[in-house]
């Protein structure tokens, strides 16, 4: 009986410990996409030009499409950060860009 609460709890640990890695997994994603480094959390910076009354931006995070499997597959995408060189590929659905 001792033992099989010994593998209870242990399952439970570590389906928490799943759902943990994976959620930060996504938040790490996220992050990427809105364009700040996870790593360095160098952010994309803003920039106003007073003469002619426009924005500019630069980017931290470039993006490259590495693959793109069609609009029910997935796109494999490069990130780059151009502050402090981090260097991952993410596989992201993309069902969302198909306009049928």
């Amino acid at each position: 009986m001792q033992t099989l609460i010994y593998i209870f709890i242990l399952f439970i640990v570590v389906l928490l410990l799943i759902y943990i890695f994976f959620k930060s997994k996504q938040n790490h994603l996220f992050s990427l996409l809105s364009g700040s480094c996870p790593s360095c959390l160098e952010t994309r910076k803003f920039f106003f030009d007073k003469n002619s009354n426009t924005n500019f931006t630069q980017d931290v995070i470039k993006t490259t499409v590495l693959k793109y499997h069609g609009c029910s597959g997935i796109k494999d995408v490069e990130f780059l950060c151009t502050s402090c060189g981090l260097k991952e590929i993410h596989s992201i659905n993309s069902e969302m860009e198909c306009n049928i």
